[in-house]
């Protein structure tokens, strides 16, 4: 906004206000319709980062939900089976908070994270059930498995896409023209000149900066924390105490 208004000043010292004028016919019908579509286009970006944040929150605690489905189906399987399968979900939740939440701010992922997943699944895959009630919680815990699998993957894509690059050229290329199109409205008063031109920079700065905050849903200030995990976590640890 102060690069904009200090080359409104230049251009009110350097341009006489009589040659201004001339340009009124000519930028006051290009202005309307450019501001129009550009906030139409600045909402839409805004909705679709909202969108990808929301969803991304929704998968997270979705994800959670089923680790923590996982550890507590375990309590009605033998008691080694159970031991191991609980102590994996506490060490999953662990990881994903302290070392894999942070990676995800750059887009990483923690292979960590990823040894116990395989060897959770390992885990399900290997028991044996002997008793139809087996049996159900075997299959249950199969399907939880399989799901949060499908969830985790789904999270890592989400710390990595944003909107694509084509609007961002779309963005930037239209605020800028008409940023340069308020120059040229000829008002012979600089206050007045910049009161409209601080309205229109200022609403598109904070448009961008919305979607620059919102693009990546795992980083930045705002961003999905770990706190469904950290729930779960905290359950974990009671029951073992």
């Amino acid at each position: 906004m102060l690069v904009a208004l200090a080359g409104l000043i230049l251009v009110h010292r350097l341009v006489p206000a009589t040659h201004r004028e001339s340009y009124n016919a000519v930028a006051a019908p290009i202005i309307v319709p450019l501001s129009t579509l550009l906030g139409v286009l600045i909402a839409f970006a805004v909705f679709i980062v909202w969108q990808q944040f929301n969803t991304a929150q929704v998968t997270s605690e979705e994800e959670a939900s089923k680790l923590a489905a996982i550890y507590w189906h375990a309590e009605e399987l033998p008691e080694s089976e159970r031991q191991q399968m609980q102590e994996l979900a506490r060490s999953y939740a662990q990881v994903v908070i302290e070392e894999e939440w942070p990676l995800m701010e750059q887009g990483q992922e923690s292979s960590q994270a990823w040894a116990i997943v395989d060897e959770l699944r390992r885990s399900v895959d290997r028991f044996e059930p002997s008793t139809s009630t087996e049996e159900t919680l075997h299959d249950r815990q199969v399907t939880l498995v399989d799901d949060m699998m499908n969830d985790r993957r789904l999270r890592l894509l989400q710390s990595r896409e944003g909107i694509p690059t084509i609007l961002w050229i779309t963005l930037l290329s239209g605020s800028v023209p008409l940023i340069g199109f308020t120059y040229l409205l000829g008002l012979k008063n600089l206050r007045a000149h910049l009161l409209p031109l601080a309205m229109v920079t200022s609403l598109i700065v904070i448009g961008l900066f919305t979607i620059k905050s919102l693009e990546y849903p795992f980083s930045g200030s705002a961003q999905v924390k770990p706190s469904a995990f950290e729930l779960v976590q905290n359950r974990f640890e009671a029951d073992s105490q």
